[in-house]
């Protein structure tokens, strides 16, 4: 829900340059959390007025959603770290997937991705924590199309195969 006077913030506005933040930690939520749904109002109200210029949930896995946020900026997202809940972990010990894997797919984070210029992203960490907001950057904006995540083994990234994520109505 916008306030009065707050800018709304689509999902095709991202460019490249720009930074990819994420509101929380991901993965997991199917251990329960995904029951205990705490909506992120504040942090999009805080995102949009720190000058976001494209933001959506995260709500059917952070790849697919991310996907979809490249798909409509038209433009290439990559993602070079990616904060994993201790679900992530704990699912992961149950699943035989790694917990990156998890993090990836997992539905029902209801955190916000969005994008920030460079020079506006710099001024809202420097007031993140006063604001009460968690947010961390996780990658950039670039020219191109598509989705690149970070890899299994630290420091390589592989571009998204499509697998993952919750698609409504298939089954």
């Amino acid at each position: 829900m916008l306030a009065p006077g707050d800018p709304a913030v689509g999902r095709q506005r991202a460019r490249p340059g720009q930074v990819l933040v994420l509101t929380g930690a991901v993965g997991g939520s199917g251990l329960g959390r995904h029951l205990a749904i705490e909506p992120r109002v504040r942090a999009g109200r805080w995102l949009a007025r720190a000058g976001a210029t494209a933001m959506m949930d995260v709500s059917d896995g952070l790849a697919l959603d991310l996907s979809r946020l490249a798909r409509a900026s038209g433009v290439r997202l990559v993602v070079e770290r990616v904060p994993l809940h201790p679900d992530a972990r704990r699912a992961a010990r149950r699943s035989g997937r790694s917990a990156l894997a998890h993090g990836l797919a997992d539905g029902e984070d209801h955190e916000l991705v969005a994008t920030l210029s460079a020079a506006d992203w710099a001024r809202a960490r420097r007031r993140r924590a006063g604001a009460g907001v968690a947010v961390a950057a996780i990658g950039r904006v670039e020219r191109g199309a598509g989705l690149w995540l970070p890899g299994e083994v630290e420091g390589t990234v592989r571009h998204w195969d499509g697998q993952g994520g919750w698609i409504h109505g298939a089954g």
